[in-house]
């Protein structure tokens, strides 16, 4: 999709396993899967919901989304002004607008009108550092994202150096700058505290999503032109823990699966 098809991409990288997955048994993951949705989901969209998706994963309008809609405008009362004059809800192929007249209209504006995606568990947020300090799974995967800058750095250079192209050019150039800056907070620290300073400062210049929907086809984008490498890591509740699976993706049954993004 991008003018030039010489263009070297990077897919995937996967550095390594997880310690968590080694170090922690069965029930400890399980317990931290849990817990970790719970403490993010408030964190996540409006109040645990995502409405703004613009990019067309959260799909389109149906029966379903329907009842979403109604059940989180139930939930989320500071959605709509308590004393509109009036109220209309329309249907779009992939999104509900919402007309209603101002409390106080002024000259200019009479009629609000605004548009929300179908309503999906989970959301955009920044992930606060208390989270970083009490989910190990949480600060190894921080970690492995500057890992896998570390690695990609010295594969370019041994690239270069055989006349090839460096590969994902791009986003390096951004993270490079937010892993420096890390490292600078690392070396100031004290030893004790050394290594969260570092992950509380490298996850500042990152922005999160919880995703615990099905994802089809959609077209994200940067902001401010800012490329970054994409983070993620699935949690798998217990099959009984929601009506749904959430995203999907469990290997190994029918669990309740939600996925963090950073990027």
């Amino acid at each position: 999709m991008e003018e030039s098809i010489k263009t070297q991409k990077l897919l995937l990288l996967r550095p390594s396993g997880m310690l968590c997955n080694v170090l922690l048994t069965k029930s400890e993951k399980d317990n931290y899967a849990q817990e970790i949705y719970k403490q993010l989901r408030s964190y996540a969209g409006k109040r645990g919901f995502e409405v703004r998706r613009t990019c067309g994963s959260s799909g389109t309008v149906n029966g379903e989304t329907d009842k979403n809609l109604l059940y989180f405008l139930s939930y989320h009362e500071g959605i709509l002004p308590r004393h509109a004059r009036g109220c209309v809800i329309l249907r779009g192929h992939d999104r509900y607008i919402f007309c209603y007249s101002k409390v106080a209209p002024s000259p200019l504006l009479d009629i609000v009108v605004w548009d929300y995606s179908p309503p999906r568990e989970g959301g955009q947020f920044e992930m606060p550092a208390s989270c970083i300090a009490k989910f190990p799974p949480i600060a190894e995967m921080i970690y492995l994202k500057s890992f896998a800058i570390c690695i990609l750095n010295s594969l370019n250079t041994k690239r270069m150096k055989h006349g090839k192209q460096a590969i994902a050019g791009g986003p390096l150039l951004f993270e490079n700058e937010s892993l420096e800056k890390a490292r600078k907070e690392y070396r100031s620290a004290d030893q004790e505290t050394a290594m969260f300073c570092f992950l509380e400062k490298f996850n500042g210049f990152n922005h999160y999503s919880m995703v615990a929907y099905p994802v089809g086809l959609h077209k994200d984008h940067f902001k401010h032109g800012k490329e970054s490498l994409e983070n993620k890591i699935l949690f798998c509740l217990n099959p009984n823990f929601g009506e749904s699976i959430g995203r999907g993706g469990c290997l190994v049954g029918c669990s309740y699966v939600y996925a963090l993004l950073d990027w």
